[in-house]
């Protein structure tokens, strides 16, 4: 909690009887979950959201900014219960508090300032504004001491335990993984909290299902509009997570078109014999070298053709001159 010192002159100057006339330190500028009211030394306290306690007469319990708003006529309401051998006198007790620039009180020119026949002491705010600096004071310098109760301004009676709050704008998600086909799914408190979070409330909600509150720390309030995450974490079911368990076909073996000289794979299928008779169009070579022709060649056959026909034309000429010797014998 951040502390300013308050100077006696000052005040007194600047507020009459408003605030207490004697040096204390006064919270200021407070952090979220701060106190916003102090006792302003030992001598007073607060013994629970509706009283305070004031002791020796010169003490009182005071906010650095109540910030509330009021309209001008705002009523302002207490309950004192004076202690033994302690009257009512001097400007104390009393209330006071500050709108805009001007402090209004509980004593000065107030005929109830001592309560009325319920005993409340009652007194205006003339003015419109916020309530900035407001206390609770006991300096008449009688000893003794003296309990405030049930303070209320206008509608709404004020906490002496309320802390300073601040309202976040956003707070970060979980850290969630999806669930699978086979692993849940999971949601984590990041590893670093962001401010104003004391630890993320992660428990379970519908049937495979989470949710995810914040606990804030003192004095922080939620987003406006905001709830808890839901986050699936049951696994997936489905076809998407469905296993085909058929038979696989056998895989085919396909030839290669040039066998490796490891393994040379049987073809399927018998290969096709390559059809050598030549076309139309197509020129018979001539094998000029020295090598025999093969058997049933086109050259073959014409060089048998030919050599028949030698022999025959030899035989016949024998024949004839065979037949002339014998007409000459």
């Amino acid at each position: 909690m951040k502390i300013r010192n308050v100077q006696t002159t000052a005040f007194a100057a600047a507020f009459g009887l408003g605030a207490l006339t004697l040096g204390y330190s006064l919270p200021a500028a407070a952090d979220p979950g701060d106190r916003i009211w102090s006792p302003v030394n030992d001598a007073a306290s607060i013994e629970n959201e509706n009283t305070v306690r004031l002791t020796g007469g010169m003490t009182s319990v005071e906010a650095a900014n109540l910030g509330m708003t009021v309209e001008a006529g705002t009523e302002v309401s207490f309950t004192p219960d004076l202690g033994a051998g302690v009257t009512c006198g001097g400007g104390a007790p009393r209330v006071f508090v500050q709108v805009a620039e001007t402090v209004y009180n509980s004593f000065d020119g107030n005929p109830n300032q001592c309560g009325g026949p319920d005993g409340v002491v009652r007194f205006t705010i003339p003015t419109s504004g916020t309530i900035t600096y407001a206390g609770v004071v006991f300096d008449n310098g009688q000893q003794g001491e003296v309990k405030i109760s049930d303070l209320t301004i206008g509608e709404e009676k004020v906490n002496f335990l309320a802390v300073e709050t601040k309202r976040l704008e956003t707070i970060p998600a979980p850290v969630y993984t999806p669930p699978t086909c086979d692993e849940l799914g999971k949601v984590e408190e990041p590893a670093q909290l962001a401010e104003g979070i004391e630890k993320y409330d992660i428990k379970p909600a519908v049937e495979g299902m989470v949710e995810v509150d914040v606990v804030l720390k003192d004095g922080y309030l939620k987003p406006d509009g905001w709830t808890p995450w839901i986050y699936p974490v049951a696994k997936k079911q489905g076809a998407e997570c469905e296993v085909d368990e058929s038979p696989s076909p056998s895989p085919s073996v396909t030839p290669s078109v040039t066998p490796s000289a490891s393994a040379s794979p049987s073809p399927s299928v018998a290969p096709t014999q390559p059809d050598t008779t030549p076309s139309a169009d197509e020129t018979i070579p001539v094998d000029n070298s020295d090598s025999l022709p093969v058997t049933g060649s086109p050259v073959v056959r014409a060089f048998l053709v030919g050599g028949l026909l030698v022999v025959i034309g030899l035989a016949g000429i024998a024949l004839s001159r065979l037949r002339s010797r014998r007409f000459e014998a």
